[in-house]
Formats: C-alpha cells, sequence, structure tokens
C-alpha cells in the first residue's frame, strides 16, 4: 500500500528536537534497498522508546518520484524497547560517513495525523521487562541493602553497577529477589563481534558498557544463586550477560555451580546465553544439570557468521554440535537471533534459515534487533546487495511454516515437572 499521503517524514535538528518536514514523500531502508514503507510494518511509537538523530548524516526522502538528499536536519531514528522486532531501518546517507555510530538498534520513524509511528512489531509483550517494574528509588534501596550484607562480594558489586549504570534488568532482578537473575562469569570470550556492546574494537565505536575484569570465586557466586533460588518468583540465573564475554569459557566453574547448588535447590532454574562454540564444556554443563540454552546467531550462513562475529578457536559446525547436543540432552534451546531488516528476511537466508530450524528444531527464536551502524554491518559484514521480504511477512511466515517454535524476545521460566529438576 503507497503511504504518500498517509505519513510524513521526520528529521531532527543538532538539539535532537524533532519535526516534520512537509514536501517530500517518506522512506526506509531494507538492507541496501530504498524504498517506501508499509502499513503493516509500521506501529505507535511505544512510550519506552526514545528519539536518537544521526550525526554527520543526511536523511533520503522522495520528490517527484526521485529519491532526493535533503539538507535540512539530520535523519531521525528510534530506540526500541525490549518486545519489539524494527522491520526497517532509517533512509540516510553517506554510506560511508565516519566514525561508524554508536552500537544502537536504529529503527526508521515517521509521523501520522501528529501521531509518531515506529518500523516495528511487537513480538512479545511481557510485565516482567516492563521499565515499570524496575522503580529506580526501589533498586537503589535495594542495592544498598543488598551490598551492605554482603560487602566484599565482587560480583554483587558488579551486578549493582549493571543494574545502577546500564539499567540491565536481569542483574537488577538479582536485587529485586525475583524471575531472571544475571551471574556474569567470564572477562575473555572468544570472538571479537562487530557490535560488542562490552569491549570496544580498535575500529569501531566505544563499547556503551565496560566489560567487567575478574574470574568471581565459588564462594561469591554461590551466595547469590542460594539466595536467589530460595527467595525469587520463578527463579532462573543465567549465565552469558552483556558485561561478559563468552561464558563458556569459564565452564568448569559454572558446572561446579551447578553441582553444589542442585542438591539443596532442585528447582531453580539454570539458562546460559552463548556463541556456542564449545560443545564439549557444553556437554559437561549438560550432565550437571543446565535448563536451557540460549545460542546466538546473526545468520545461518557461515561467511555472514565470521564477519561479524570473528570467532577464535572455534567454527560454525560448533555452534551446530552445540544445538544437537542440548536438543538431546532435553534443554528448552532458544536461538538468540541478531535481525537486521533487508538481510535476515532476504530470500537467500531465509530459505536457509528455515532449512536450519528443519534440523535443529529450537523451541523459541528471541529476536534481538541488531545494535550496530547500519551502512557499517552491511560494508563490513555483509559486503553484497541485500533486500528483504519485509520482517512483517517474515515472521508471519516461520509461524506458518514452523508452528511448534515460539516467536519472543525473552528467556521464559520452565515449570519443574512434578516438583523435580
Amino acid at each position: 500500500m503507497n503511504l504518500n499521503f498517509f505519513i510524513m517524514i521526520l528529521v531532527s535538528d543538532s538539539t535532537g528536537k524533532i519535526f516534520e518536514l512537509p514536501g517530500y514523500q517518506p522512506l526506509a531502508q531494507s538492507g541496501t534497498q530504498i524504498r517506501e514503507p508499509e502499513l503493516d510494518e509500521l506501529t505507535p511509537m511505544p512510550e519506552e522508546a526514545h528519539f536518537y538523530f544521526l550525526p554527520d548524516r543526511f536523511p533520503l526522502a522522495l520528490k517527484r518520484k526521485k529519491i532526493v538528499p535533503i539538507d535540512e536536519g539530520f535523519p531521525a531514528a528510534v530506540i526500541l524497547p525490549q518486545g519489539y522486532t524494527r522491520t526497517l531501518l532509517p533512509a540516510y546517507g553517506p554510506e560511508n560517513a565516519e566514525p561508524w555510530l554508536p552500537y544502537f538498534g536504529y529503527t526508521a520513524v515517521f509521523s501520522k495525523n501528529e501521531k509518531i509511528y515506529v518500523a516495528a512489531v511487537p513480538t512479545q509483550a511481557d510485565a516482567k521487562w516492563n521499565p515499570e517494574s524496575f522503580p529506580e528509588k526501589t533498586l537503589k534501596k535495594l542495592i544498598n541493602q543488598r551490598l551492605s550484607a554482603d560487602p566484599k562480594n565482587r560480583t554483587l558489586q558488579q551486578l549493582g553497577l549493571c543494574a545502577s549504570q546500564y539499567h540491565c534488568y536481569t542483574a537488577a532482578n538479582i536485587f529485586f529477589e525475583r524471575w531472571e537473575g544475571a551471574l556474569p562469569v567470564s572477562p575473555s570470550c572468544n570472538a571479537f563481534c562487530r557490535g560488542c556492546i562490552s569491549k570496544t574494537i580498535d575500529e569501531g565505536p566505544p563499547s556503551p558498557q565496560e566489560r567487567f575484569n575478574f574470574i568471581p570465586t565459588e564462594e561469591e557466586c554461590l551466595k547469590i544463586i542460594q539466595t536467589h533460588f530460595s527467595k525469587a518468583e520463578e527463579p532462573i540465573i543465567s549465565f552469558g550477560q552483556g558485561c561478559e564475554g563468552e561464558p563458556s569459557l569459564q565452564g568448569k566453574l559454572i558446572e561446579q555451580l551447578i553441582l553444589k547448588t542442585r542438591r539443596d535447590f532442585p528447582k531453580g532454574q539454570f539458562n546460559i546465553n552463548t556463541n556456542g562454540s564449545r560443545p564439549k564444556m557444553m556437554e559437561k554443563l549438560f550432565k550437571a544439570g543446565m535448563d536451557s540454552i540460549r545460542i546466538s546467531l546473526n545468520s545461518v550462513q557461515e561467511k555472514w557468521y565470521n564477519a561479524y562475529y570473528r570467532p577464535t578457536h572455534y567454527t560454525f559446525s560448533d555452534v551446530i554440535q552445540t544445538l544437537q547436543l542440548a536438543k538431546q540432552y532435553g534443554l528448552f534451546v532458544s536461538l538468540n537471533l541478531l535481525c537486521f531488516p533487508g538481510v535476515t528476511d532476504s530470500e537467500r537466508e531465509t530459505e536457509k534459515f528455515f532449512n536450519f530450524l528443519l534440523k535443529s528444531k529450537p523451541d523459541l527464536i528471541q529476536l534481538r534487533n541488531l545494535n550496530i551502524d547500519p551502512w557499517c554491518y552491511l560494508k563490513e559484514c555483509i559486503k553484497e546487495e541485500t533486500t528483504g521480504m519485509g520482517m512483517t511477512r517474515w515472521i508471519h511466515l516461520i509461524k506458518k511454516e514452523f508452528p511448534k517454535i515460539k516467536i519472543g524476545n525473552f528467556t521464559p521460566y520452565l515449570t519443574p515437572k512434578n516438583g523435580d529438576h
């Protein structure tokens, strides 16, 4: 459906003030294609979303059926809250603008009848992840109380930092004593992701947070786990957080934590967010009692995967093997799919991804908006012309072809069977 008479382009001034620009027809980007947005690709802007403008770049729009650069204002974008999947990128130039933009999920934004619409679709509503569930005053009080009771616990101090400064909800849940709680264990990683949020890559922009820099002791971790499992509602301890590297590099520590906790807390859930690079170590964790796993991917095409993750001492076949082992041991398996409009939903990627799903049979696909400068990703990782069928259509197609696979954004709590692990 042509939306020329329904929506308007939004741009920003240098202070971040957003305004409409009449006389132009709006455009968006899908992969390397610049096109008009479709109605089913838009949704009213969520309250928790916020605006961002792209410095040193210019908006692209349609005028007299030609794509033209706009010299008034900067491209406007929106950063989405959790639970929303981006469908289109902002249309802007130049392609070679430097430096690369900070690590955010830049989403196209428009106006219609004085209301703001974003290029996104809601994919999972869950009150557990609503900002209203994390009041800052209460959180600050709980952090102070917990740190006063355990002042020498460095891991707890790190979680307090993540919860208060980086607004990490899983870290905050440790202090609220509920739901999925973070437990970082690994300061090192065996991949050098283009979009790493905890460690600055030489050629990239500064990471939005600082990676923690120590290996915690068993005692530090066990105190956190035991408190969470004994007090929390629907307790999950989750390894592999945004402040750390690859958790399986501390697999022996995780193994001992699971074994020593299971004796007294059979109902608590252990989850690991991982790149899936160490199948032999992961098998030990599965035997110890890991309940669920979330494996991160940006693509099932090895060249695109390698270009983004830049793995060291592992290959994509190791990731496949970890997935297979997780299913063999009966874990709840999620894919942490880093989505990028025009790449994720491109014809070739979709065909290969559907074949991948047929073989791997995950229980859940957690959709994540890939936080990276769009042109950095296209030029440094993809390196070819791409366009997509549309993320909205792509999601509907997965639901149709794979009705048993859930689509969402969050790690679920697994109800214990018969009260046992």
